[in-house]
């Protein structure tokens, strides 16, 4: 049985870093088949971390008016 104790613990880690790749995309649209879950992910469409963080740069790189 866990206590709270425990269950700090567990709360209290550094979430892991998961890197997202096009590896990572096209591993996605080949399992896609076997789970159930989000139609966006499943058909792949979803950034990289390079596409996101060019998306980023774009975005907080435009003037407000």
């Amino acid at each position: 049985m866990r206590t709270d104790k425990d269950l700090f613990a567990i709360l209290d880690r550094e979430p892991l870093k998961v890197v997202i790749t096009e590896e990572t995309r096209n591993e996605t649209l080949r399992m896609s088949e076997r789970c159930r879950g989000s139609v966006r992910l499943a058909t792949g469409r979803f950034y990289t971390d390079k596409e996101y963080e060019e998306k980023r740069r774009l975005v907080y790189g435009t003037a407000l008016r």
